[in-house]
Formats: C-alpha cells, sequence, structure tokens
C-alpha cells in the first residue's frame, strides 16, 4: 500500500501543529487569568485540544473504510468535544470579565472616595494658610496644622497615582467603538457584547481552521507529477524479488552428475536440477545400470558420485 504526501499536504500539517500551540497557548492563558485556575484543566489542556483535532481525521479514514456508524461516532464525539471546549472558553471569560467589572467598579469607588479626601483636606489647607496671610502673625500651632494639610494632600495625591483604571483591550476598544457608531448602540453595552463574543470569534476560527487543515494534511492523496514526495508502506514485509530456476534436460543431468568426483546426497539433486525426486530416482537408476555412477547409503542419506569423470 502506497502514501503519497504532496508539499501542500506537509504546509498543512505543519500549520495544524501551529494552530494546535496557538489554540492551547490561548485555553491556557484564559484559564490562568481566571479567579481560580484549575490546573488539572491546564495540564490536560494540550491533550484535549490534540484528540479535538485528530477526531476529523479518523472520521475521513473511517469513511474511506466504509465505517459509517464509527465516522458518525467520531464526528458526534469532535463537535462535542468542540462545543464544550468553546463554552468553558466561554465562561471562563465571562468569570474574568466580571471579576474585571466589579474591580473597575471598586476603583471608581476608591478613587471617588480619595478625590473627596482630598477636596476636604485642600480646603482646609487653604483655610490654615490664609490664617498666616495678608501681614497676619503665623502661630506656630498654625504652622503645624498646615504641615498635617500638606502631609495628608500628598498622601492622598500619593494614593491616587498608584490607583491605575482598567481599561479594555485596544482591539475590543475599536471594535466597540467602530460598531457603536455604526449602529448608535451605548459604547459600554457595546464593549460588553464584543469583550464575550471576540473569544468564542477567535475559537470558532482556530477550531475550523484547525479541523480543515488536519483532514487535508493527513488524507491520502493521488500522485501529482514533479510535486510529491513517494514513501511506500507494506503492510506484511515484501519478498525479496529470485530469479525463476532453470530445468535441466536429462543430458543436461547426466554431464552435471559426471561432474560429481565427491559424494553428493541424491535429495539435493532434485532441487539442484529442479525436477521430481521420482524422475532424479530413474535417471540414476539407468546411469547406474550403464557404470556412469556409484550410488552408496551413508546412514540414512542416499549419496551419488561419478566413476567416470568428464571434463566440463
Amino acid at each position: 500500500m502506497q502514501h503519497y504526501t504532496t508539499r501542500p499536504q506537509w504546509v498543512a500539517r505543519v500549520s495544524t501543529v501551529a494552530l494546535w500551540a496557538v489554540g492551547s497557548t490561548y485555553l491556557i492563558k484564559s484559564e490562568l487569568v481566571s479567579p481560580a485556575p484549575d490546573w488539572v484543566l491546564l495540564c490536560s489542556t494540550p491533550v484535549v485540544w490534540a484528540v479535538i483535532i485528530s477526531l476529523p481525521i479518523l472520521a475521513t479514514y473511517a469513511r474511506r473504510d466504509g465505517q459509517l456508524v464509527a465516522m458518525a461516532l467520531i464526528w458526534c464525539a469532535a463537535i462535542s468535544g468542540s462545543v464544550y471546549t468553546l463554552q468553558a472558553t466561554l465562561g471562563r471569560q465571562a468569570e474574568t470579565r466580571d471579576v474585571r467589572v466589579e474591580r473597575a467598579a471598586q476603583i471608581t469607588a476608591d478613587r471617588a472616595r480619595l478625590l473627596a479626601d482630598l477636596d476636604r483636606n485642600k480646603s482646609m489647607l487653604s483655610e490654615a494658610q490664609a490664617k498666616c496671610g495678608q501681614g497676619r502673625r503665623c502661630y506656630d500651632s498654625t504652622k503645624a496644622t498646615i504641615r498635617v494639610y500638606e502631609q495628608a494632600v500628598a498622601g492622598v495625591e500619593a494614593k491616587l497615582a498608584r490607583i491605575e483604571p482598567i481599561k479594555a483591550a485596544a482591539g475590543e476598544r475599536r471594535i466597540a467603538a467602530l460598531i457603536s457608531a455604526l449602529s448608535g448602540a451605548p459604547l459600554e453595552t457595546v464593549s460588553t457584547a464584543v469583550g464575550l463574543a471576540l473569544p468564542a470569534l477567535f475559537g470558532i476560527v482556530v477550531e475550523l481552521a484547525a479541523f480543515s487543515l488536519a483532514m487535508y494534511g493527513w488524507h491520502p492523496a493521488k500522485p501529482v507529477n514533479g510535486s510529491v514526495t513517494v514513501r511506500t508502506v507494506y503492510r506484511d514485509p515484501a519478498p525479496e524479488p529470485t530469479k525463476p530456476r532453470r530445468t535441466y534436460r536429462k543430458d543436461e543431468a547426466r554431464a552435471d552428475v559426471l561432474r560429481f568426483t565427491k559424494p553428493v546426497a541424491q535429495h539435493d539433486l532434485a532441487q539442484r536440477w529442479n525436477v521430481t525426486k521420482g524422475m532424479v530416482s530413474v535417471w540414476l537408476h539407468e546411469w547406474s545400470d550403464e557404470g556412469l555412477i556409484q550410488r552408496d547409503r551413508d546412514g540414512r542419506t542416499k549419496t551419488v558420485r561419478a566413476k567416470l569423470r568428464i571434463a566440463s
């Protein structure tokens, strides 16, 4: 049986492996950023993803071999695995997004509280500084109060500087802004939908591309002139080609046996001359009667040697 692997098929195989790596990395990343990463899921993701990609290949071979029930079951397993992987990714993405939204709301509340404290401390600082202005005498207690308010203002400003608002990814923001401009929907609503839909779209594209490339890359193709690498695989070891043996005529066998000055086994002559053992026995009996050969017995083996040696 021969398998022909074309150059486009090799490209498809390499692309399938690359998509497997990209998909596994994306799923692992989605799990790592979740609030409670599942390490069993993280370790099994590359294996499960490889099995899901290989299932359409097996379904193709099952269809080729006429195993329609097996093909249907394999496709059901492939679709179920893809749907499960996709919904798990969406669930993790939604959970992560909910955490980000809660954190963003908390950050917004903290910033509002700190801004209110900053305004209040600045107002008190201004009042304390006013007591020392316009030629008034600035008492030590007032100076101490001013220093306290200045430190309070600096502390609040430092806390505000350490708080960074959580922003959506640049790609999500641009896509959400475009959809919002085209549809007139609120940007916040569109951003939420885009944040949930993009992972699903990415997962669907990667899975479909990996399935199609795998089915093409590992499917036997017919040979194409000048662009085929041929690899021959035998189900069983191929026998070595043997040259057919020549069958001796009676006169050729007679001339051959007269060359044996040393005893030779009679059963070897049947194979040497490519005739039956019965035919050899008849010939040897005739030549023994003519006095050309001598027949002896060595144990259970009958031997033959020439009495007269004929030059070759």
